[in-house]
């Protein structure tokens, strides 16, 4: 997936990164994703042969997640940007039922 659209220095990188976690994934506000997202951005899904195209995609999949996980939230755990590429570990946590759930994520972008 293609995030942020220009190359910035490693600390601007990692705030806005952080930035579309908060804004976008936490407070699911999919109207201010073109602020992130490229419009022709590519997803690729681990295990699957499909991959996620354009940035109503991203939009589609925020939402379906919100849909089924209302209580998603996403903690940035750390940030590595080396080049074209953020690195990031999360922790998703959504309450279940009457359980909380807790799952890590390793993610890549390419900028």
């Amino acid at each position: 997936m293609f995030i942020l659209k220009k190359l910035m220095s490693n600390s601007s990188t990692k705030k806005i990164f952080q930035e579309f976690i908060d804004e976008v994934w936490n407070k699911n506000s999919t109207e201010s994703i073109d602020k992130y997202i490229a419009a022709d951005c590519v997803v690729h899904l681990l295990g699957s042969n499909k991959d996620g195209v354009g940035i109503n995609w991203v939009k589609n999949n925020i939402i379906t997640s919100h849909q089924k996980y209302p209580s998603l939230t996403i903690s940035v755990e750390d940030i590595v940007v080396e080049g074209n590429k953020i690195s990031s570990m999360l922790q998703l946590a959504s309450t279940i039922g009457d359980k909380k759930r807790t799952c890590r994520e390793l993610i890549l972008y390419r900028i």
